[in-house]
C-alpha cells in the first residue's frame, strides 16, 4: 500500500522548481542553513530543525537563502496515500516549524534501512512509510500551529493584519482575504 521513492541525508540541496508538482509526497528537513520554500501563493523560511511535508502534485520551488542548505528528504507514494493522507488530515502541506525529535530524527534513523534493496525490505519499507505518517500526525495533534486550519485560514489571517494593522479592518475583509464565510472566520 505504500513505497519508498527517495530518501536522502546530509544532502547540499539545490534549487528546485517544480510547477507541477511532484508525484509522491515530499517531506524535506532543514538540517543546517536556511530555505525558502514556496507552495501556492505561501512562502515560508526553513531554518535549522523545520520541515515541510508537500503533497503530491501540489507546485512548489525551494532554493538556498544564502550558503550551503543541507537538508534531509524523503518521498513516498502508494496505492493507498492519498485515502490515508485525507483520513489523517493532511491536505497541500503541513509545515513543522516546532522541533520534534521523532519527526526529525526518522529519515537519519532509517535510511540505510529503507535503501536495502532486499525484497523483504519492500514490506519493511512500506511500514516506516505508515510510522512515519503516523509521527506526523501526533505532531499535528500535539502542535495546534502545525494544523491545516491555522495554516491555511489564521496564519495568512495573522499576517494580514501585520501588514495591515494601522488600517480599519472588518471580518468582511478577512472574508474576502481568506475566501470562507464572515461567520466561519
Amino acid at each position: 500500500p505504500f513505497y519508498v521513492d527517495s530518501i536522502g541525508y546530509d544532502w547540499h540541496q539545490e534549487d528546485i522548481n517544480r510547477p507541477h508538482g511532484y508525484p509522491y509526497l515530499h517531506s524535506l528537513k532543514s538540517l543546517s542553513g536556511t530555505g525558502e520554500v514556496t507552495v501556492g501563493n505561501q512562502t515560508f523560511l526553513l531554518g535549522e530543525n523545520q520541515g515541510i511535508l508537500i503533497h503530491q502534485g501540489i507546485p512548489h520551488t525551494y532554493h538556498s537563502t544564502g550558503g550551503d542548505w543541507q537538508t534531509e528528504f524523503f518521498t513516498f507514494g502508494g496505492a493507498l496515500i492519498s485515502e490515508t493522507t485525507a483520513m489523517l488530515g493532511f491536505h497541500d502541506y503541513l509545515l513543522i516549524k516546532e522541533d520534534d525529535e521523532q519527526i526529525f530524527n526518522f529519515i537519519k534513523k532509517h535510511h540505510v534501512e529503507i535503501e536495502d534493496p532486499e525484497p523483504l525490505q519492500l514490506y519493511r519499507s512500506s511500514e516506516l512509510v505508515y510510522q512515519f505518517l503516523l509521527l506526523l500526525k501526533r505532531h499535528m495533534i500535539t502542535n495546534p500551529r502545525n494544523q491545516p486550519i491555522y495554516q491555511n485560514v489564521i496564519e495568512p489571517i495573522i499576517q494580514l493584519i501585520h501588514e495591515h494593522y494601522g488600517e480599519n479592518l472588518e471580518n468582511s475583509d478577512f472574508a474576502n482575504f481568506s475566501n470562507y464565510s464572515e461567520q466561519y472566520i
